[in-house]
């Protein structure tokens, strides 16, 4: 806009020109920071989920490694009781 066209124009038609444009401006910052959200909930839902996995197998890991010293503790006693009678 000129500054004649600002002098014959109204001032209520130039304040909602300024308005349009101000919420122009808003509705893309919020499009944006949705979108920006979104984006951010995708990558940590994928992050999550390798975790997730990652624990399960860790888990796994460790229930074996408590069998497997269970088993040996089992199989000691065993031992020792035979080897504890044969000695005295």
């Amino acid at each position: 806009m000129s500054e004649k066209d600002l002098k014959t124009e109204p001032r209520g038609i130039r304040w909602l020109a300024i308005f349009e444009q101000s919420a122009s401006v808003v509705l893309a910052a919020l499009l944006l920071g949705i979108f920006a959200i979104y984006n951010n909930v995708v990558k940590s839902s994928e992050t999550l989920t390798a975790l997730v996995v990652r624990m399960d197998r860790f888990e796994q890991k460790t229930d074996l490694r408590i069998q497997n010293i269970e088993r040996d503790v089992k199989q000691l006693q065993i031992e020792m009781a035979r080897g504890g009678r044969g000695d005295k």
